[in-house]
């Protein structure tokens, strides 16, 4: 408390929307495939309310693109986007960005893990290319050989 004026010396400013939390489904976009993207859009204490929420997408290093995000995507807070399919080999970057209802305005550009977020352009964003299949293994059946149960390992026949 300043003595003088009988006021606070310690003054507070207004918090920007907090952004986390984002989201890509399917995880690897494969050729004419849409996807979503979606990301948790929150006021933070001593903020405004969420107004809007865009994701900007840029194809092969091209200019962005912006997509409105619906507010109402899947649960409270949680805003998402459809984007149509693009062609194989394509090399996609994208950040999201929220506004409150007072025109400040958060970005998530990466994120490397649920607490590390990053909101600079300059650094990273995410990013992911276009597939033609998917890249997960194939999980092959195997079928049990049997073997006598009495006969000793080096003994059991080898099929």
């Amino acid at each position: 408390m300043n003595p003088v004026t009988g006021t606070s010396d310690v003054q507070f400013g207004v918090s920007k929307p907090t952004v986390f939390n984002a989201k890509r489904n399917p995880v690897f976009v494969k050729v004419e495939q849409s996807f979503t993207i979606s990301a948790q859009c929150e006021l933070t204490p001593g903020g405004y309310p969420i107004d809007s929420a865009f994701v900007f997408l840029s194809q092969d290093y091209g200019p962005f693109e912006k997509y409105a995000m619906d507010p109402n995507f899947d649960t409270s807070y949680t805003y998402g986007a459809t984007i149509p399919d693009l062609p194989a080999g394509t090399f996609v970057r994208y950040f999201i960005q929220a506004f409150d209802t007072s025109g400040r305005s958060t970005i998530l550009a990466y994120q490397k893990s649920a607490t590390l977020t990053g909101s600079d352009t300059s650094v990273a964003f995410f990013n992911f290319k276009v597939l033609t299949n998917d890249p997960r293994l194939p999980i092959f059946s195997t079928h049990r050989i049997p073997v006598s149960e009495s006969a000793p390992m080096s003994a059991r026949p080898l099929r």
